[in-house]
């Protein structure tokens, strides 16, 4: 595909303004697809974020516009636009993915220092035990390192407000109700 741009390559798919001025933007694009399960994997590298709503936006058209199974954009970016603000994108994908994340960041602080982030949820250490079970970390540390080509260490710890889910803590509130 040297050369071709994302919208030479999806010659059925009729992005509107916005989205085609997108993917022109996609460099270095390598295209995998599977004829028989019907499965469409791109991965492009970007000079810019692009969220990952627009993204999954995105793959649902081209999967209707070539009446796909499955359409993956896999975007990569340069690890220099990694910030603690693109957490919550990964956050997002760590969701998808399936693993063990739903629901689990609704409401999470996080700090990024140096190679190290830290995750800190408002949940009994059961629930933090059970994301270390189902290896949460580890996906969201290869999400970085597929996207951003760089290597971050997260750990994910028990917050200061999870005695609001102690069911000590609880049992006192209602008397205080």
């Amino acid at each position: 595909m040297a050369g071709k741009t994302l919208i030479e390559i999806l010659k059925r798919y009729e992005p509107d303004e916005r989205t085609s001025r997108l993917l022109l933007l996609a460099e270095d694009t390598v295209v995998r697809a599977d004829k028989d399960s019907k499965l469409l994997e791109i991965k492009a590298r970007f000079p810019k974020i692009i969220d990952k709503r627009t993204l999954y936006r995105i793959e649902d058209e081209i999967r209707e516009a070539y009446q796909l199974n499955s359409v993956r954009l896999l975007p990569t970016y340069d690890s220099g636009l990694f910030s603690q603000s693109y957490l919550s994108e990964v956050l997002i994908e760590t969701e998808r993915i399936g693993t063990v994340a739903r629901g689990f960041f609704d409401d999470y602080e996080a700090t990024l220092d140096g190679k190290e982030i830290r995750i800190s949820i408002p949940m009994l250490q059961n629930g933090v035990d059970f994301m270390y079970d189902a290896k949460t970390p580890a996906v969201i540390e290869g999400i970085i390192r597929s996207e951003f080509g760089t290597r971050y260490h997260v750990t994910i710890e028990r917050g200061n407000t999870a005695n609001y889910f102690d069911p000590v803590e609880k049992r006192s509130l209602k008397f205080r109700i």
